[in-house]
């Protein structure tokens, strides 16, 4: 009897034994697999902040250099650039830094058709399947200075009728370029609005 406890516990030793070696590898395996998954989830959400963080610092760094000319704040930017994402194909960090970094150069583009020119940039650039840095600096020389620049536009296959060219001119003319920045964006919206969303 003793002799076949102690053989049945020996069998139960080495079971358990087999059993822990069993788990401690499989616990390796898993931790492997499910580290592996989060080292490179982490990799990609310091890359996505290290963009974030780029695209920041180069709406501010213009907005400082062009002397708050776009009559928005970083805080007011940043958000509306948030809304844009939340409603459109364009990440966040996108639209800081290819559009809202990029419209900021051009000094004549203020308050509603400043949002108005960015909204109007996601959208052209996906029904016209073109890069959105490219569609903003077209767009943002017909804002900034229509009198000379409409034409930037129509490199973009966007044509005005006449009788629009004549009443940009005008305004424009009249120093009243709110009013003609309204009608190119106007016009924008009622071709291409809502294409990115």
């Amino acid at each position: 009897n003793s002799y076949q406890f102690q053989q049945v516990t020996k069998g139960v030793e080495q079971g358990l034994g087999d059993l822990s070696k069993k788990l401690t590898d499989f616990g390796k395996k898993m931790s492997l697999a499910v580290t592996t998954p989060l080292a490179a989830i982490g990799a990609v959400a310091l890359k996505n902040a290290d963009i974030q963080a780029r695209a920041e610092a180069k709406v501010r760094q213009a907005i400082l250099q062009t002397g708050g000319a776009a009559k928005l704040t970083f805080e007011e930017l940043t958000s509306y650039a948030s809304e844009l994402q939340g409603r459109s194909i364009f990440g966040d960090e996108q639209i800081l830094n290819d559009v809202t970094g990029k419209l900021l150069t051009f000094t004549n583009i203020a308050g509603t058709n400043f949002k108005k020119a960015q909204q109007a940039a996601l959208d052209m650039a996906t029904v016209l399947d073109q890069d959105v840095k490219g569609i903003v600096t077209q767009l943002g020389k017909a804002l900034n200075d229509p009198i000379k620049n409409l034409s930037a536009l129509s490199r973009l296959g966007i044509q005005f009728s006449k009788d629009h060219e004549a009443v940009i001119r005008k305004f424009a003319e009249t120093n009243q370029l709110t009013e003609a920045q309204a009608i190119i964006l106007d016009t924008l919206a009622s071709r291409y609005g809502g294409q990115a969303e």
